[in-house]
């Protein structure tokens, strides 16, 4: 089986390493190809990960060198080809910008299903929705290679129409979600008869990565730590959080917030925290050892987000016992339940995310007893020691379904 996800490996998708690995435990050949190189130079990444990039296939390696490969796809090709064009015309329908997309999309999906039919696999397994979708799409028409994805995050349900998501899905031959959430959208999308290719399978973490786990010490007179980690972009509400500390700073509380991550929000949010002197640390982006180590430094996670899948972030949070305060965004409420495993609030109310900090900060047995709780559900419903033989167990039971369809011509 062939992977193909956007960019592998990537600080802000350490779960696609989880999964490849994992499935690979479980017996599964799985290949990995992506559309762009990794996010940092190959010396920079962890031991892992830079073995998964030595190995890895990558589209994009210059223009000149891929065009040249396309070229002779074209001529020993040409029948392929052409179905990749035709489908790719259907794709952008009347949208001439749509299809020139998709005759760019088409010449990475060329190069995709050429290695693939070198390299002998049969199936093609995409990660999102988006672009990297399109070209695994257009790919997967061109050849003739059955394909099947998984979504994670909603951002493309939130535009169904410009991902192409119901063609996408009727083509494909199982889609799987991490969410509730991301089931019932698909299922909006799918006509009736087609539910039935709709699966839900959670991602996860390896808790015991947090079994020792050190905590701070309960009843010592000092400054708490709030944490946050994520991309620094709009979606991710840190201007919220920053507005909602604001509030807490004037009431005269103790505490610091770190903020991991980088993107394009970074040098605002940096002068609003300086004109309004709050005591906040930036970062910038970390390998996920580092974050991990910080996260056990934290007295309190939050996470602000607009729109999540079910956040790797959280569970990572919670297994090492730091109490979290988030949204009721999408998938998030699947994950912790409001005054159980944490504290939600509705997106973009800085009020109500500032009081829900106000009274962690001010309650230690509260505290605890989020964290305590946090760690159990994430043991019980998204430790990947038994999510990854459960995902490799639904892949064997869907593939196998695949190929007896494709043998009876059904």
């Amino acid at each position: 089986m062939a992977m193909l996800m956007s960019q592998y490996p990537a600080i802000s998708h350490t779960f696609f390493l989880a999964e490849v690995l994992g499935l690979r435990r479980e017996g599964f050949h799985v290949e990995t190809v992506s559309i762009n190189p990794p996010d940092r130079p190959l010396h920079a990444l962890p031991v892992a990960e830079a073995e998964e990039a030595r190995t890895t296939k990558y589209l994009k390696t210059g223009l000149a060198a891929q065009m040249l490969r396309v070229a002779g796809i074209v001529l020993r090709h040409p029948v392929v080809v052409l179905r990749g064009v035709a489908a790719s015309m259907r794709y952008g329908a009347w949208d001439l910008g749509l299809q020139a997309w998709g005759l760019a999309y088409l010449a990475e999906g060329l190069l995709l299903g050429d290695w693939m039919r070198r390299r002998k696999l049969d199936h093609l397994h995409i990660h999102f929705g988006s672009s990297v979708a399109t070209v695994g799409y257009l790919g997967a028409k061109a050849w003739k290679i059955p394909y099947s994805m998984t979504m994670h995050g909603p951002n493309e349900y939130f535009d169904m129409r410009a991902y192409r998501l119901l063609t996408k899905f009727s083509a494909a031959e199982f889609v799987i979600s991490i969410s509730d959430f991301g089931r019932w959208n698909a299922m909006f999308l799918l006509p009736s008869h087609q539910w039935h290719k709709v699966r839900v399978c959670r991602l996860g973490i390896y808790p015991e990565k947090f079994e020792s786990a050190a905590r701070p010490q309960p009843g010592e007179d000092r400054e708490l730590h709030l944490l946050c980690v994520g991309r620094l972009v709009p979606d991710k509400g840190q201007r919220i959080l920053l507005r909602a500390v604001k509030a807490l700073h004037q009431q005269g509380m103790r505490f610091r917030l770190t903020l991991v991550g980088r993107g394009s929000e970074r040098e605002a949010l940096e002068q609003y925290a300086r004109a309004h002197q709050l005591p906040v640390t930036f970062t910038g982006a970390l390998d996920h050892d580092t974050t991990l180590a910080l996260v056990q430094t934290a007295d309190v996670f939050v996470l602000p987000s607009f729109a999540e899948g079910i956040p790797i972030a959280l569970m990572e949070a919670m297994a090492a016992r730091v109490p979290c305060v988030s949204t009721t965004a999408c998938g998030i409420p699947e994950l912790i339940r409001h005054g159980e495993e944490g504290l939600l609030v509705p997106p973009g109310d800085e009020a109500l995310l500032s009081e829900a900090l106000r009274r962690l900060l001010l309650d230690e047995a509260l505290r605890a007893q989020l964290g305590e709780a946090g760690r159990r559900r994430v043991l019980a419903d998204y430790n990947l020691e038994e999510n990854i033989p459960r995902k490799a167990r639904l892949l064997e039971e869907l593939l196998a379904d695949a190929r007896h369809r494709q043998r009876s011509g059904a």
